[in-house]
């Protein structure tokens, strides 16, 4: 379902502004920028809005990740909700790319990891809305 959130977070996704990252919804090491999963992208543009608690862990002297109400791989449920995804790490059982439909579990999680741009990812959400999104958003 298209949302004002939905559309959003993608405009977010296409901006730029974020380095992406893998592994978790944000992570870096010592004084650099934060690297952000896709979903990662999500949490930082709604964790005002959403009054999320965000922490920073570190790894070691360096290496940090940073959980946004207790979840550092997956969405906080509250986020979620809110955007109307059906599952915390964007699962669907298949997806269109192109013409083609690919019939495999995959997750935006592991697309993400596996090496799609946030562009790419944009493009998933919006060619499959349907299989992504609830119809009712949590507001």
């Amino acid at each position: 379902m298209q949302t004002i959130e939905r559309d959003l977070w993608i405009t977010a996704l296409r901006s730029g502004k974020y380095h992406q990252g893998r592994h978790a919804l944000s992570s870096g090491k010592g004084g650099h920028q934060d690297q952000l999963r896709c979903l990662g992208v999500c949490c930082d543009i709604f964790r005002e809005e959403l009054g999320l608690d965000v922490v920073k862990r570190y790894i070691n002297d360096e290496l940090f990740d940073v959980a946004y109400s207790e979840s550092a791989t997956v969405l906080p449920l509250s986020v979620a909700n809110y955007v109307g995804l059906k599952t915390r790490e964007g699962r669907f059982s298949k997806y269109r790319h192109g013409v083609k439909e690919i019939h495999e579990c995959e997750a935006l999680t592991s697309l993400n990891d596996d090496g799609a741009t946030f562009a790419e990812i944009a493009d998933i959400l919006e060619d499959n809305e349907d299989l992504l999104f609830d119809d009712v958003v949590g507001k």
